[in-house]
């Protein structure tokens, strides 16, 4: 008998081309073959869905991995920020302490320099009083009396300055 497996399942002949049927031991060897190769399909279908399945679960733990990461990352980076943020400012509040110091303390030197230069141009003043007051031979107290309080001055300035 001529048979076509499609035609013999499908009871219609659709023009093709027929081969003769070997005898009906090797049609059973065949079937035997090909069942073995359905099963075999089966079995190997089965593995692809089973690989398939690892591998969109791998998918998943790698996006959750990478978002859980990403956050962590995120999260450290702020803190690193919020960290050096402190640390400048307090950099920043000792320097203007330091700053503040240091003007306040030039800001005194500055005041007790400008009352020594008053005193130096006092005495500078007086100098020229008493050069020109000796020059027109006026009497020699005033003289003393003037020189012992431009030393009494002097004394003044010395202290101020040991004081500082």
């Amino acid at each position: 008998m001529l048979c076509c497996a499609y035609c013999f399942y499908d009871n219609l002949h659709k023009g093709h081309k027929v081969v003769p049927v070997k005898d009906e031991e090797s049609l059973k060897k065949e079937n035997i073959d090909i069942n073995d190769y359905i099963e075999d399909f089966e079995r190997t279908e089965q593995v692809i869905v089973n690989i398939k399945d690892k591998i969109e679960n791998e998918i998943l733990t790698i996006n959750e991995l990478y978002d859980k990461m990403e956050k962590e990352t995120t999260k450290s980076f702020e803190l690193k920020h919020e960290k050096l943020i402190k640390e400048e400012k307090d950099i920043k509040d000792k320097l203007d302490n330091e700053v503040t110091k240091i003007k306040s303390k030039l800001e005194e030197y500055l005041s007790l320099l400008n009352t020594i230069i008053r005193n130096y141009e006092r005495l500078n003043k007086g100098m020229q009083i008493l050069n020109k007051e000796e020059k027109n031979n006026i009497n020699m107290i005033k003289k003393l009396t003037y020189i012992s309080e431009l030393n009494k001055k002097q004394k003044e300035m010395d202290n101020i300055y040991q004081n500082y």
